[in-house]
């Protein structure tokens, strides 16, 4: 299993030092290659290829061995033309009977067009922007074609990848898939993978024969051959349960190891004083929930142990977990201790700073981000901010994840309040838990809601307070989902505007990949909003602007010079905008429950009505009743375990939008495999078979954790 990496643009002096490697590989091509060698060595990668590997975190042999496909496409079936139906993934052997290349009108594209034919009948072949072809397999040349077949409009495969016949490099077996990035290629990838996989031996297991063979697991080097070179549909599935299976297993021995840690660190204490916390909630202008109320109890009680606390407060979107985390901290404040806040993104590090101060006003709030710093509401210089904070000046300082690097240093912070816990995992928690002989107290707040059959799976080193109760005042969201109809929803998002009140508008991409045709991404949804909303503001907002630019983009939505904001994902987590009264979610089958429930959470953040519209681009059968669960109830943890039936076994590692956090292969779909690693781990510490290597595995995966 891998540790964490940290990825990151390359620098020029990344690029040098690649070009350099590549020079040094012509010099020594016969040296015995290892895993810590940096895959620049590998000939005809290039400058650019080694960038682009670069920024998927693939610097050494070893990283690129740690790139797992995330699925396969089998291509080993080998029908006659006449016998393909809908759907089939297939490898067709024939002529090519004629072929075109002509431009796409309107488009910056070239469509290159061919009919194969064998002796049962044609196919049509279909390329974007591969007009190479043309000359690579002239009209009369036998190739074999490796694709999906799609019958919607006439029989045709589009993309596909030729070979002349017999060669079977890329056609008529299962090839893995990979994530890619700039000018990689699943071809180029799986070349890549090839040289690498020639010193796959030299990898070390951690796990025990014993272990192994109970469970039926290969060793480390079969199981990734098997993955980057599959060669059953059955031995990859079986590969891909093994690194779930250890990195589920590797989770529950570090959760041990962490609250052994725990208990024999010190922490200051701070009282607990009902009289106080009475006095501190008085002073709000709002009234606590039972969950809140609850939650605050629970924490106030840890800190007043000579141990951490390490406590994660789970609420649903809009549930009121900052207020749980501002009594906490003030808390503190008044006996004398300081208090961290990491934030996920840096509108909500301001968002949140403001927030806070209402909890300490008679205390200092910093916030510091890349590109600005306040002090109690005023701008500030950023050397100013970190003279004040070494000089002991500042109660709360509110930040990204930066604060934890060298250059800030609050001295000995009582408190760190970690908010979106999902980005913030296990081994960076024991991180701040390891670092000075008085460690801070730590409060984590997420609004991931987690089945409660996977909580101990997901949070072991954590004590949890649940919040489930919404604020009083707080409206029901409307939530409908629109398969028909679109231009009712516009209407009532004009009524919406004219009232003053405020948009989302989300797509699930940025731009149109080249084989899709629903036409719901951020490019192509401009113009079309445009023309539905004349004279309305309209900004954008996505993750491949600049952080200054995203930043003034949620600023300008924020203070009303903007109506209705066009964009991705990047709004999902913690904008709170008062008056956004209508989340629209295009292309909403393709983001998972949870996501779902979380880009609902952006609206309803007051007294006003409000809805969330949900409208599909596909109407699958399985994709449908999702999506008649999201609108069916506002209740995340309701949600989470709906999406938890309707998952099942789903792709072999699951997907980003609804896995599991701080898990990189498991997926809520893994409940039987997260049953059978609790057994496991029960018998390996009942029987005292927890080995040096698997000890050495998880001091390895700690160690190799960076904060900032």
């Amino acid at each position: 299993m891998k540790s964490a990496k940290l990825t990151s643009r390359p620098t020029r002096r990344d690029v040098f030092y690649w070009l350099f490697a590549g020079i040094s590989a012509n010099l020594s091509s016969n040296m015995a290659r290892r895993l810590s060698d940096q895959i620049g060595v590998i000939k005809g990668l290039g400058p650019k290829g080694q960038a682009d590997l670069l920024n998927l975190g693939i610097r050494t042999f070893s990283d690129a061995l740690w790139h797992i496909p995330f699925r396969f496409d089998d291509f080993s079936y080998n029908p006659p033309i006449n016998n393909v139906r809908h759907g089939d993934a297939v490898t067709l052997t024939g002529r090519i009977w004629a072929m075109s290349t002509r431009p796409i009108k309107g488009r910056k594209l070239k469509l290159t067009e061919a009919i194969l034919e064998d002796e049962s009948g044609k196919i049509k072949l279909i390329w974007f922007n591969q007009s190479y072809i043309e000359k690579l397999y002239p009209t009369g040349s036998r190739i074999d074609v490796a694709g999906r077949v799609d019958t919607s409009f006439g029989r045709q495969i589009r993309n596909p990848v030729c070979e002349p016949v017999g060669v079977r490099k890329e056609t008529g077996r299962m090839l893995p898939v990979y994530r890619l990035a700039g000018s990689l290629t699943q071809r180029k990838m799986r070349m890549i993978l090839k040289e690498v996989a020639s010193i796959i031996d030299q990898l070390e297991d951690w796990l025990s024969p014993d272990v192994l063979a109970k469970e039926g697991f290969v060793d480390l080097p079969k199981t990734l051959l098997e993955l980057h070179n599959p060669t059953s549909k059955e031995n990859f599935y079986k590969a891909g349960e093994r690194l779930k299976f250890d990195e589920l297993l590797a989770h529950q021995l570090l959760f041990q190891k962490v609250r052994s840690h725990r208990e024999l660190s010190v922490a200051k204490s701070f009282a607990v004083s009902v009289e106080s916390l009475k006095e501190l909630v008085g002073l709000l202008p709002f009234i606590l929930t039972n969950g809140q109320k609850q939650a605050i109890w629970e924490a106030v009680q840890d800190v007043a142990k000579p141990h951490p606390m390490n406590r994660l407060v789970q609420g649903d979107v809009g549930s009121g977990k900052t207020a749980v985390a501002g009594v906490v901290i003030a808390h503190t404040i008044k006996q004398g201790g300081k208090a961290m806040y990491l934030a996920p993104t840096e509108l909500l590090t301001y968002q949140q700073a403001e927030s806070l101060r209402l909890f300490v006003p008679n205390g200092k709030v910093a916030a510091l981000t890349g590109s600005k710093a306040f002090m109690n509401g005023e701008l500030v210089s950023r050397q100013e901010l970190l003279d004040a904070l070494n000089g002991g000046e500042i109660d709360l300082l509110v930040g990204t994840h930066a604060l934890l690097s060298d250059s800030v240093n609050m001295k000995d912070p009582a408190v760190i309040v970690i908010d979106e816990q999902h980005r913030f995992g296990v081994r960076q928690r024991h991180k701040l838990l390891s670092q000075s002989e008085k460690v801070p107290h730590l409060l984590s707040l997420t609004a991931t809601p987690i089945p409660r059959s996977l909580a101990l799976t997901v949070y072991g080193d954590l004590d949890v307070s649940q919040v489930t109760e919404k604020p009083p005042g707080r409206v029901e969201i409307t939530s409908r989902l629109v398969s028909s109809d679109e231009e009712k929803m516009w209407k009532h998002v004009i009524e919406e505007v004219n009232a003053g009140n405020q948009v989302y508008v989300v797509t699930p991409s940025i731009e149109k990949a080249e084989d899709e045709e629903d036409g719901v991404s951020l490019q192509e949804t401009l113009p079309k909003i445009k023309k539905k909303l004349k004279g309305v503001a309209i900004g954008v907002v996505h993750g491949r602007l600049k952080s200054k630019d995203k930043t003034q983009a949620l600023e300008d939505f924020r203070q009303k010079k903007i109506s209705v904001l066009l964009a991705t994902t990047v709004i999902e987590v913690g904008v709170d905008i008062p008056d956004a009264t209508i989340m629209i979610i295009l292309g909403a089958e393709r983001f998972g429950l949870a996501q779902l429930h979380q880009l609902r959470g952006r609206i309803g953040r007051s007294n006003k009505v409000s809805y969330c519209y949900a409208v599909p681009s596909s109407k699958s059968s399985n994709s449908m009743e999702r999506l008649k669960a999201f609108v069916s109830t506002n209740d995340g943890f309701v949600l989470a375990e709906k999406d938890l039936e309707l998952r099942g076994a789903g792709n072999i590692f699951g997907d980003n939008q609804s896995g599991l956090p701080d898990f990189k292969y498991a997926s809520w779909g893994d409940l039987d495999l997260i049953r059978r690693v609790e057994k496991v781990l029960q018998e390996l510490m009942a029987e005292n078979k927890v080995t040096q290597k698997m000890n050495d595995h998880i001091h390895g995966l700690l160690d190799a954790v960076h904060l900032e």
